[in-house]
């Protein structure tokens, strides 16, 4: 019997390591994890957890914590509470603290994190790679930081209440992006939610916006954002529960979805953000050029640009080279070679989709 029960404990870390065998094993761009897993295994999950639990009022992820939490405590009461000597009790939870990290890791595997093999998903290119050369890049900042400028003074010059007209506009993110991406021949199986997370800072004290966590099924953005940037963080997020793995392609669906918006602020939101992507590698790749095609920009442009990094210098940021050095390894093992440019190369999507398909606008 005790050579049972310790079988039944290493049952999850077997599991563990068949998975990560199978991932492994999957080569990336995959036709087949493309049909038979994000099409088939990951929509039919994604379909029955929305209708059971996307009802719910309250972020998933506080009830998976809440969960792990009164488990833990459950386990370490009990193990304490055996007659055996002290490292059999420390073994025992050891052992259950690797079985609830192979239940984690197995859960984000076939809830999610397949989907990294899955074949392209931006069937809307053309295979060929396109260069965005330097003038190419200019053109395109000078030409959203205009429109960017008149957005804005469409949306007035007096105060604006940004909380309660993005509270406004957040019912219509979902449906927006669920119609782009069937427009573009996407996936987009179930209906993803991003929530806020409480406390504000919880992410930002990480040097994140915003995160997709599979074990809760749903998108997460830190409510210490400046509201401006909601929608299109929000959207980038519920791309990521659709089944896309990719920072640029996530980037690129939220402004797609937020670009052809009705409502101004959501637009204004989507093209702030591809704007800043812009701007820094507009600045990046000259800085004297940068500097002289500024008068173009508003003081309006500008004090929101103000604004939002305000909202974000209230909190801290901790061990932020810890955590970009693992983000950074992490998406590079699962085949986004380029780490953390990935988000950047939004911009050569918007770039290929306007040469193939016309302007964003």
């Amino acid at each position: 019997m005790k050579i049972l029960a310790w079988i039944r404990l290493a049952i999850w870390p077997l599991i563990a390591l068949i998975v990560l065998a199978i991932y492994q094993w999957l080569p990336y761009d995959s036709a087949g994890v493309e049909r038979y897993y994000t099409r088939g295994i990951f929509a039919l999950y994604r379909s029955v957890y929305d209708t059971l639990l996307g009802w719910l009022p309250i972020p998933m992820i506080y009830i998976v914590l809440g969960a792990i939490v009164v488990w833990l405590i459950y386990r370490v009461r009990r193990i304490w509470r055996q007659k055996r000597s002290l490292w059999r009790q420390w073994a025992r939870l050891g052992l259950s603290l690797i079985n609830l990290l192979s239940v984690l890791l197995v859960v984000f595997y076939v809830c999610w994190g397949f989907n990294y093999k899955r074949a392209d998903p931006f069937v809307l290119f053309d295979k060929e790679e396109i260069v965005m050369t330097e003038d190419e890049l200019y053109e395109e900042y000078e030409r959203i930081t205009r429109h960017l400028v008149y957005l804005r003074s469409q949306l007035g010059s007096d105060g604006i209440d940004w909380h309660s007209e993005i509270d406004r506009v957040r019912p219509q993110l979902q449906g927006q992006l669920e119609q782009v991406i069937a427009d573009h021949g996407g996936t987009h199986a179930g209906a993803v939610h991003a929530r806020l997370l409480y406390p504000r800072g919880s992410l930002l004290h990480w040097s994140t916006a915003g995160v997709y966590l599979p074990w809760a099924g749903e998108g997460h953005v830190d409510p210490g954002l400046h509201p401006i940037t909601w929608p299109f963080t929000m959207t980038h997020e519920m791309s990521h529960g659709y089944g896309y793995t990719g920072e640029d392609q996530c980037n690129f669906w939220a402004l797609l979805a937020c670009a052809s918006n009705d409502e101004l602020i959501v637009q204004y939101s989507g093209y702030f953000g591809y704007w800043r992507y812009l701007r820094s590698n507009a600045y990046l790749a000259n800085k004297e050029r940068y500097a002289a095609c500024q008068n173009i920009v508003s003081e309006q442009l500008i004090q929101d640009l103000k604004e939002v990094y305000e909202y974000s210098d209230r909190y801290k940021e901790l061990l932020p080279a810890l955590r970009d050095l693992v983000y950074d390894s992490y998406l590079k093992s699962h085949g986004i070679s380029d780490g953390l440019k990935n988000y950047s190369r939004m911009i050569v999507l918007a770039h290929r989709y306007q040469v193939e398909n016309g302007r964003l606008f």
